[in-house]
Formats: structure tokens, sequence, C-alpha cells
């Protein structure tokens, strides 16, 4: 680590090193990355002028709830329900809506 670098590490919730990357110093210095799992991440940011820098946050577990399977389910599931009413309907003879 040079003196004009800063080095940020990304600490997975199992507590490894899971990136490393160093940038140069700047007037500001940041680094992209996503976390790849849900749990507790912790970012470090050291320099050789300057105290690590620790912040710590949670990547929640989420889900993707509609799918085009789904739609396609509940679109039918309805329609069969119609179709059910409609030929109860008839077999007891009522026309009249």
């Amino acid at each position: 680590m040079l003196g004009n670098e800063i080095t940020f590490s990304w600490i997975n919730p199992q507590k490894e090193i899971v990136r490393t990357k160093t940038k140069p110093l700047e007037l500001m210095a940041q680094d992209t990355f996503v976390p790849n799992s849900p749990g507790h991440w912790t970012v470090v940011a050291e320099s050789l002028h300057m105290r690590a820098v620790v912040a710590s946050f949670d990547v929640p577990f989420s889900v993707i709830p509609e799918s085009p399977i789904g739609i396609i389910v509940l679109m039918a599931s309805s329609l069969a329900a119609l179709g059910g009413f409609i030929a109860l309907r008839r077999s007891k003879g009522a026309t009249d809506w």
C-alpha cells in the first residue's frame, strides 16, 4: 500500500475477505461491489495517511414474488372458477343474471 492509495476490503457474514481493491486516494475514493449473499457485511477502507474506516451493513434476503408462471396459474384458476360458476348456474336452470 503506497501513501497515495486506499484499500477497500469487503468482509462477508462468515468473516472472510471476499474482495480487496486498491484505488488512488484523491478527494474521494469509492469502490463498487454488490454483495452476493444476505447477512451482516463489513467494509474496511485503509490508507497510510488515515485511520481505517469501518462500515457495516445488513443485506436482506429478498425474493421476487412474481414470475410469468405464477401469473398464468393465477389467471387459469380465475377462469376455471368463472367457468365453474357459469356451469353451475346453467345446470340449475337459472338463465337470468
